[in-house]
């Protein structure tokens, strides 16, 4: 068991990427939303945290984040870290034979932010997510264990306007629980924990039909590595990632070759089961902040495509025990990087 009571070094390490281009048309206010909700959670349960944020390639005409959010006053057991990365460091990860130029490389920035973490835990995370009390509880009662990778289900939510948003409110508010077979529409005339129940039960039924019908028609035809999705909980993988520092750094961190960000996630988790490390989700699940995405999931994508493809070869090798963990060097380990801390 890990001990989070020693206090010369943060218990927790949140990492996310952000950037001041107002990603979204809303990136400024999810990021506010995501700064004061989680301060006053952690803050409540007295857990020691440092919140990392990498500042990838800010754009020089807008305003820096750093004056763009209003940040919590009187703290007593949170600290920010403001990590940025110049354009500069971004040019020298611009190479389109290894992955498509776009001005963030999220997991590039997360690892930069993984590898200069103090916590004792590391989770990352991203700047829309807005944990939910049990976890913070859960993360709070110091029973975490260093060999396991802690996921929890994404709950989705619209935004609402209010003078003060609780916790009962983003429940109201939800839209779709993503579930090992994909997202689920949560059914709110039930109440939240009735609803979030319903969903798991029907991705629960949805695997149970989807095996059945493997093993009556496609036996033969049917890839196993497509199976094997189901087996663990990669959907939204990215959006809740907690795991001792040490196997953070001993080999478990994201890889840096992947065309574009989706399903680095999903390959990030086989990498941490190649090296031993088991998966297990929270009972807390966290809340999404819906926004406009880069991408659209509805509509065929080439570079989306690439990457599916890439998953199901790396869920092969590492059925065959041939996976291969990401490059030793990562993170922008040699690059310094200005940090301001608060």
């Amino acid at each position: 068991m890990s001990d989070l009571g020693d206090i010369k070094q943060p218990s927790l390490s949140i990492v996310i990427s952000v950037r001041n281009d107002n990603y979204g048309g809303d990136f400024n206010k999810r990021l506010q939303n995501f700064v004061s909700w989680n301060t006053e959670l952690l803050e409540r349960y007295k857990l020691y945290t440092e919140i990392i944020l990498v500042n990838w390639n800010p754009v020089l005409e807008n305003n820096t984040l750093l004056n763009e959010i209003n940040w919590p006053l009187n703290r007593s057991y949170v600290g920010f870290v403001f990590l940025d990365v110049p354009n500069a460091v971004h040019r020298s990860f611009v190479d389109e034979e290894v992955r498509k130029t776009v001005p963030l490389f999220e997991f590039v920035a997360k690892n930069a932010g993984v590898k200069r973490a103090k916590g004792q835990f590391v989770l990352c995370t991203n700047a829309d997510i807005m944990l939910s009390e049990d976890v913070v509880r859960e993360i709070s009662e110091r029973k975490l264990e260093r060999d396991i990778l802690y996921r929890a289900i994404r709950v989705d939510f619209k935004p609402f306007r209010s003078d003060k948003i609780s916790e009962a409110e983003i429940e109201k508010n939800s839209t779709a629980a993503f579930l090992r077979t994909g997202s689920i529409k949560m059914l709110g005339f039930f109440g939240f924990r009735v609803g979030l129940s319903v969903a798991k039960f029907f991705d629960k039924l949805r695997r149970w039909v989807f095996s059945l019908w493997i093993f009556l028609f496609a036996r033969k035809n049917f890839q196993e590595e497509r199976r094997f999705i189901f087996d663990y909980p990669f959907n939204a993988s990215g959006d809740f990632a907690l795991m001792s520092r040490e196997k953070w750094i001993s080999g478990c961190w994201y890889h840096e070759d992947t065309r574009i960000s989706t399903h680095t996630d999903s390959i990030h988790l086989l990498s941490c089961l190649s090296q031993g490390v088991k998966l297990q989700e929270l009972s807390g699940v966290v809340f999404h902040q819906e926004h406009v995405r880069r991408f659209d999931f509805s509509e065929a994508n080439s570079d989306m495509d690439v990457m599916f493809d890439r998953l199901l070869r790396e869920i092969q090798n590492l059925q065959n025990n041939k996976f291969i963990p990401p490059h030793n060097s990562w993170g922008l380990e040699g690059v310094h990087l200005q940090m301001t801390q608060f």
